[in-house]
């Protein structure tokens, strides 16, 4: 018996429910090639009753970008294009001035939020990000 594709393995696995859906899309710089395939369903109650995933479909991510936002930036700051000890406001000016987390303690109501007097760095938000996922 022949093995699996990678394709029919995909398939397989949103068949067996070991994944929701799949959307994958590929092409070249040049393009002159590109592959777009779709598998599953949209529903996670009732993958056979529901509609199957569609390419346009909207889909909520979480914090599925995290990861390979951070590999991104790390990809900049081999290049030169960024520095992880510059301040960020300078890429996402909405962040100049906004208060930050000071404590949200145990019975805490609403967080204590305290003027920021430090720049918000590349750095720190990939620190941020790494020790927030451990805590997950």
């Amino acid at each position: 018996m022949a093995s699996e594709t990678f394709e029919q393995r995909i398939e397989r696995a949103c068949r067996d429910k070991e994944i929701p859906a799949v959307l994958m899309v590929a092409d070249d710089r040049e393009g002159n090639f590109r592959y777009e395939k779709v598998f599953g369903s949209r529903s996670l109650k009732d993958p056979f009753k529901s509609d199957h995933m569609t390419k346009d479909a909207t889909m909520w991510m979480a914090s599925c970008s995290k990861f390979p936002t951070c590999v991104a930036v790390m990809q900049c700051v081999e290049r030169g294009q960024l520095n992880l000890d510059d301040d960020v406001t300078g890429l996402l000016p909405e962040l100049k001035g906004l208060p930050i987390l000071a404590k949200f303690g145990t019975g805490d109501t609403q967080p204590t939020m305290a003027e920021n007097t430090k720049p918000i760095t590349l750095k720190s938000l990939i620190l941020d990000y790494m020790q927030s996922d451990s805590r997950s």
